[in-house]
């Protein structure tokens, strides 16, 4: 009996190593499912990132608390976050449209490709701020809606 009680165990360490969604995240912890439209054209890709903080905000990708590439499919593009804590975040999102893994600019720093950011901020002057684009995501799924803008 004892020699069964070991191998299921063992088995539920594997499981939750092998097939992370298998075991149950964090308590509270949701998904965050980004919804990219207003897409130009179905070329390149459309990075999605999180950020927990202004550090960063919108444009550095790699201070962002995760990021995802995904295709375009159907004039959209759809982004998941899986197990994020309740909290306060943004999210922005830039269509690739050369693949190359980047947003690209003008010799000024101007988007040449699309961006966009959560609640559909739009500022005159440089990119939007983080207070402005945050939203509080709670203890369930949050889907957000970004709307791409082609400068």
């Amino acid at each position: 009996m004892a020699k069964w009680l070991v191998m299921a165990m063992v088995a539920v360490v594997f499981a939750g190593w092998a097939f992370p969604g298998a075991v149950p995240a964090a308590e509270g912890a949701g998904a965050v499912t980004v919804k990219v439209v207003g897409l130009r054209g179905a070329s390149g890709r459309v990075i999605v990132a999180l950020f927990g903080a202004d550090d960063g905000f919108p444009s550095r990708f790699e201070k962002a608390l995760t990021k995802v590439t995904v295709e375009i499919r159907d004039g959209r593009a759809l982004a998941r976050f899986d197990n994020v804590p309740p909290g306060r975040y943004a999210a922005c999102a830039v269509h690739d449209e050369n693949g190359n893994g980047r947003l690209d600019t003008n010799f000024i720093g101007i988007p040449r490709e699309g961006v966009g950011v959560s609640n559909n901020v739009r500022s005159r002057i440089g990119p939007p701020g983080f207070d402005d684009a945050a939203f509080t995501h709670g203890a369930g799924p949050t889907t957000l809606e970004i709307r791409l803008r082609y400068l």
